[in-house]
């Protein structure tokens, strides 16, 4: 079900749905089952929070 909110709301094949989820949960280090559950109850991507710099970078 979250792919298909994914593939509707960008127009985007099933293959490339499941890349973004993969990425997202990757980059977010949450399991890809609960992202999908977060897209399936909120009908929203989940947000990457922005890393922070580190001082002296």
């Amino acid at each position: 079900m979250a792919m298909g909110i994914v593939m509707e709301r960008f127009t985007i094949t099933d293959d490339r749905a499941f890349d973004l989820l993969r990425r997202l949960s990757q980059g977010m280090n949450r399991k890809l089952v609960d992202i999908a559950r977060d897209i399936v109850a909120t009908g929203q991507l989940p947000v990457s929070p922005v890393p922070r710099r580190r001082s002296g970078d």
